[in-house]
């Protein structure tokens, strides 16, 4: 992809190469679409799950975004520099916006960061994409190891602590 876009724009040398990852991480991101409240995003996905293995879809259930997480910030009784939610941010992860808005209200870039999670899949692959370098797989075996996302892999929290050298 670089060597098409040199003749469209300037650009130093390797420039381009970082333009094209970038682009291709913008372009699925893009196709994911837009924040919906997650009850619909849930319904809708139960819905089409059905649909195409031939149930019948009767809808049920909620989920609250920034009410159900404050409370739970509230249970964990630790004290938290910030809490983001999706409906903050106007969007889900995997969706870049999700992040980028965190880094915005933190006043921090994506390489300045640590991002620790459990899902490869919904976390690492778009911090990895942003830029962050300490990336940690929280692996709960609920979803295999992926490690081009993450430069560690943990199975518990106390070993994030060891990494850190605290």
């Amino acid at each position: 992809m670089a060597d098409r876009l040199a003749p469209m724009c300037t650009a130093a040398p390797g420039q381009l190469d970082v333009f094209a990852h970038r682009f291709a991480c913008y372009q699925l991101d893009e196709a994911m679409g837009d924040w919906r409240p997650y009850d619909e995003v849930i319904s809708r996905a139960f819905e089409r799950a059905c649909a195409s293995a031939g149930i019948e879809f009767r809808p049920d259930g909620s989920n609250a975004a920034t009410d159900q997480a404050v409370q739970n910030v509230a249970r964990l009784g630790a004290a938290f520099h910030a809490v983001f939610t999706a409906e903050m941010s106007g969007a889900y992860k995997p969706r870049l916006q999700a992040f980028e808005f965190a880094y915005e209200q933190l006043g921090c870039r994506p390489e300045e960061t640590m991002h620790i999670s459990s899902s490869p899949r919904y976390d690492l692959q778009s911090a990895t994409d942003l830029g962050v370098r300490d990336t940690v797989y929280l692996n709960r075996g609920t979803e295999p190891s992926a490690p081009f996302y993450h430069a560690h892999e943990v199975t518990s929290l106390t070993e994030v602590v060891d990494l850190l050298g605290l």
